[in-house]
């Protein structure tokens, strides 16, 4: 099934681009299309690819999905590109003897191009200089060779370079003009595939134009590697009848464009030359994000999340972990850092977690508040807690969800709590031994009723022996610091 788990509500956009797309091909009859699709890291580019491809293929729209990251290990990037879209164009349009034919025509002509290598001159500058290599062979038979016996070694490297010189450049000019003469054979053909599929005959009646190339994880890839493809994408392919979306995040991708070119090379002004229009996806909110990268992790019973319902069903476990997320204004990246750590959490614990308590202290490690992860590890308590929070700023209009019952009433109505009152229930309560003395600030709100039943319970369940008054907290800490040893990919 298409967009299953579109958690992003990604195929809207899809269908609206996709219309905007074909609308714009049947009114002009300009040149392809290319569309630079611009979403930071996280953000579904390569699930709105996938999902994109199997609608236009299912449309009758001939689609090839390269991923440029999977064919970086290749030095020619055109090669592995040229030979990638000649492959999936074959299975899109295994058809009439006409288009094969049109095909293979498309992919011998992109063979012929000849890539541009390392200049023969730098070469055999370097091997002369430090004397590792013959030079005769780089120089036509027809050169008058440099006297193996003359004593000058100025006048030898000299006469050397010259006549090096004369002969790279001839062959630069005649490299030059077949690439020419290549690359005009190899857009012709392409013309030429384009127009015969736009004809519909027999089998390919249900086949539509325009033809679209999804490039994916561009950004990814070497410098090198994703320049000579834009370059390849600009030139080669510019025929009326081809559409590519180019999925990059286009920040990273102009930080390749400035590893090649230098830091102080326009790579915004670079990169227009390749794009006709950028498309930028709608930033998710913070909670669906945090929907996104949690829905995978098996919570099964082993936290206690005390959300409304009085369930820790994944609703719940959602609505805290956004919350803390919001209140503590953490970026994309280290929500998906966060989730990463709680999962590993999660996974390795012996008994229900406090969420509200691991959550705070995986946020203080990750984010570095200063030394406070170290000063709660050592000390804790009601002092500490009560200076992190008038030394550090957060968003305080955020609040947790509870229910509120009247003290020595059954009755129960919504309501809210402040993060930090929330915590210190567990700070406050941490240099108490004896369960029994353990106590919260407001006798009112169920969700420190219930914080203090279970460090109470945890508490009791200990072995006399190991029994101390940070007994439960040590636990944490440990998970914490293993968590933070995981971290995503980039």
């Amino acid at each position: 099934m298409n967009w299953e788990d579109d958690k992003l509500d990604r195929k809207a956009e899809a269908e609206y681009l996709v219309k905007y797309i074909n609308r714009k091909y049947e009114a002009s009859d300009a040149t392809s299309l290319s569309i630079n699709l611009n979403a930071e890291w996280g953000q579904g580019k390569t699930f709105f690819l996938r999902n994109l491809r199997r609608d236009l293929s299912e449309q009758g729209y001939p689609t090839v999905y390269y991923d440029a990251w999977r064919n970086d290990f290749s030095n020619e990037a055109l090669v592995s590109f040229i030979s990638e879209i000649s492959d999936e164009l074959a299975k899109a349009l295994d058809a009439n003897p006409k288009i094969k034919e049109k095909i293979h025509t498309f992919k011998e002509k992109g063979k012929q191009i000849i890539k541009s290598s390392v200049p023969i001159l730098l070469s055999a500058l370097v091997k002369h200089l430090l004397r590792t290599d013959d030079l005769s062979g780089l120089i036509p038979e027809d050169e008058d060779k440099p006297d193996s016996n003359q004593s000058d070694s100025t006048s030898d490297f000299s006469d050397t370079v010259s006549k090096l010189t004369t002969s790279a450049a001839t062959s630069m000019l005649e490299q030059h003009k077949e690439s020419q003469k290549s690359i005009g054979e190899f857009t012709e053909a392409l013309k030429e595939l384009v127009k015969e599929l736009g004809k519909g005959d027999g089998k390919l009646k249900d086949k539509k134009l325009p033809i679209y190339i999804l490039v994916d994880e561009l950004d990814r890839c070497r410098p090198t590697f994703a320049i000579e493809l834009l370059e390849a994408i600009k030139h080669l392919f510019g025929v009326h009848g081809v559409v590519f979306l180019v999925a990059t995040n286009t920040s990273e991708l102009q930080a390749s464009v400035k590893a090649v070119y230098g830091g102080e090379f326009s790579a915004k002004a670079y990169l227009r030359r390749f794009f006709d229009i950028e498309y930028s996806f709608r930033k998710p909110s913070r909670k669906e994000f945090c929907r996104q990268v949690i829905s995978d992790i098996e919570f099964g019973d082993n936290v206690n999340s005390y959300e409304p319902n009085g369930q820790d069903d994944f609703e719940s476990i959602l609505d805290m972990f956004w919350r803390f997320c919001d209140y503590f204004n953490l970026g994309l990246r280290d929500i998906e850092q966060l989730s990463i750590s709680l999962e590993a959490c999660i996974y390795t614990a012996e008994d229900k977690v406090e969420l509200p308590l691991l959550l705070f202290l995986l946020i203080l490690k990750q984010q570095e508040f200063g030394d406070y992860y170290e000063r709660f590890k050592q000390q804790g308590g009601k002092l500490v807690l009560e200076n992190f929070f008038k030394e550090n700023s957060f968003n305080n209009t955020i609040f947790l969800q509870t229910k509120e019952r009247y003290h020595k009433a059954h009755t129960y109505h919504n309501s809210k709590i402040a993060i930090k009152d929330v915590l210190s229930v567990y700070f406050h309560n941490l240099g108490r031994a004896n369960g029994d003395n353990f106590f919260f600030s407001s006798s009112s709100f169920s969700i420190q009723e219930r914080i203090v039943e279970n460090l109470r319970s945890e508490l009791m369940r200990s072995n006399s022996k190991d029994r101390n008054k940070r007994l439960i907290f040590y636990k944490y800490f440990e998970m914490v610091q293993h968590a933070g040893q995981f971290s995503e990919i980039d």
